[in-house]
Protein backbone atom coordinates (compact mmCIF):
# COMPACT_ATOMS: atom_id res chain seq x y z
CA UNK A 1 0.00 0.00 0.00
CA UNK A 2 1.39 3.37 -0.51
CA UNK A 3 2.24 6.01 2.07
CA UNK A 4 -0.97 8.56 0.71
CA UNK A 5 -3.38 5.78 0.96
CA UNK A 6 -2.82 4.58 4.12
CA UNK A 7 -2.39 8.10 5.37
CA UNK A 8 -6.23 8.37 4.08
CA UNK A 9 -7.45 5.02 5.76
CA UNK A 10 -5.59 6.55 8.88
CA UNK A 11 -7.25 9.76 8.67
CA UNK A 12 -10.58 8.06 7.59
CA UNK A 13 -10.41 5.85 11.00
CA UNK A 14 -9.64 9.14 13.30
CA UNK A 15 -12.15 11.28 12.09
CA UNK A 16 -15.07 8.12 12.16
CA UNK A 17 -14.00 6.96 15.27
CA UNK A 18 -14.24 10.35 16.80
CA UNK A 19 -17.46 11.28 15.14
CA UNK A 20 -19.25 7.45 16.56
CA UNK A 21 -17.95 8.03 20.18
CA UNK A 22 -19.50 11.81 19.99
CA UNK A 23 -22.63 10.08 18.99
CA UNK A 24 -22.76 6.99 21.31
CA UNK A 25 -21.64 9.56 23.99
CA UNK A 26 -25.48 11.39 22.72
CA UNK A 27 -27.36 8.50 23.21
CA UNK A 28 -25.91 7.01 26.05
CA UNK A 29 -28.10 7.40 29.06
CA UNK A 30 -26.16 9.79 31.59
CA UNK A 31 -29.15 11.15 34.32
CA UNK A 32 -28.23 8.03 36.97
CA UNK A 33 -25.00 9.04 39.22
CA UNK A 34 -22.48 6.85 37.70
CA UNK A 35 -21.17 5.96 41.62
CA UNK A 36 -24.59 4.41 42.43
CA UNK A 37 -24.41 0.76 40.38
CA UNK A 38 -27.88 -0.10 41.08
CA UNK A 39 -28.90 3.21 39.70
CA UNK A 40 -27.32 3.27 36.82
CA UNK A 41 -27.94 -0.13 35.51
CA UNK A 42 -32.20 0.46 36.30
CA UNK A 43 -31.25 3.58 34.00
CA UNK A 44 -29.29 1.78 31.43
CA UNK A 45 -32.44 -1.16 31.42
CA UNK A 46 -35.20 1.25 30.91
CA UNK A 47 -33.02 2.50 28.04
CA UNK A 48 -34.20 0.62 24.84
CA UNK A 49 -31.04 1.84 22.83
CA UNK A 50 -28.27 1.00 25.63
CA UNK A 51 -26.75 -1.53 23.64
CA UNK A 52 -26.45 0.64 20.55
CA UNK A 53 -24.90 3.18 22.31
CA UNK A 54 -22.47 0.88 24.20
CA UNK A 55 -21.72 -0.79 20.48
CA UNK A 56 -21.28 2.81 18.93
CA UNK A 57 -18.66 3.97 21.71
CA UNK A 58 -16.98 0.59 21.25
CA UNK A 59 -16.38 0.64 17.24
CA UNK A 60 -15.79 4.49 17.78
CA UNK A 61 -12.71 3.80 19.88
CA UNK A 62 -11.51 1.04 18.08
CA UNK A 63 -11.16 2.79 14.33
CA UNK A 64 -9.15 5.87 16.82
CA UNK A 65 -7.09 3.19 18.11
CA UNK A 66 -6.32 1.68 14.54
CA UNK A 67 -5.87 4.73 13.18
CA UNK A 68 -2.15 4.80 15.31
CA UNK A 69 -1.21 1.11 12.99
CA UNK A 70 -1.27 3.11 9.66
Amino acid sequence: MSYRSESRIAATCAIAGSLLLVVGNYLHPMKADANDAVAAFTEYAANHIWVASHLTQLVGVTLMALHSWF
